[in-house]
């Protein structure tokens, strides 16, 4: 097979799957962690009917996509951004960048950056919507790029986005979930670029009925 082939092939079961799912894991561990998250979403994705749960109608929902955002501020699957060079010398923040150096941004470290984010510790998915929090509306914008961005980009945005929208309202509508241990963190180990999150997490009906 050809090699350019299954170079191609190597990233897209990586990027299809250990971030994803590292995504949807930390997802699961803030959402059972604070329950008027799950209430607030779960309220948003009540009013759909079941033909309605598409891709196209998913994206349209500005609670459930801040969750989505949140999570991937708070608790990135891609530690690193991919490498860049130099061409020629250039001045960053002061810092003088001789050519041909590789330039590498640690996501984990500017979303939890105070000069971007208001409360960078804590999970709060309303800072995507509400103007109030003004370093969320300005800097956080330009700060906040878990896909990268540029010819760079992931090229699987779009479908791990799909994933996670879809993944998220099903099980949102489904289950109730509570931490094992109330008090228990999200566990973090750092597998080269990508993340591995775990947590323990009890997963049981919800009351209301499923549509």
């Amino acid at each position: 097979m050809n090699k350019y082939l299954i170079a191609n092939l190597e990233i897209f079961v990586i990027a299809g799957s250990d971030t994803t799912t590292a995504m949807l894991t930390a997802a699961f561990f803030h959402i059972a962690k604070h329950p008027k998250v799950l209430q607030k979403l779960r309220l948003e994705l009540e009013q759909l009917m079941p033909d309605q749960i598409t891709g196209r109608r998913l994206a349209e929902l500005p609670y459930l996509n801040a969750v989505i955002k949140e999570t991937l501020r708070f608790s990135p699957p891609a530690l690193l951004l991919s490498p860049r060079y130099a061409k020629e010398d250039v001045e960053i923040g002061g810092c003088i960048i001789p050519k041909n150096t590789s330039v590498i941004v640690p996501n984990w470290s500017i979303f939890h950056d105070a000069r971007y984010f208001t409360h960078p510790d804590l999970f709060i998915p309303e800072r995507w919507l509400d103007p109030t929090f003004l370093l969320e509306q300005t800097l956080g914008k330009f700060a906040h790029l878990p896909f990268s961005t540029g010819i760079h980009s992931c090229i699987g945005q779009m479908l791990a986005q799909l994933e996670m929208r879809l993944t998220l309202t099903h099980w949102v509508l489904a289950f109730d979930a509570v931490l094992v241990d109330p008090n228990s963190l999200l566990e973090f180990e750092e597998h080269l670029l990508v993340s591995n999150l775990h947590c323990l997490i009890k997963a049981y009906p919800c009351d209301m009925p499923y549509i």
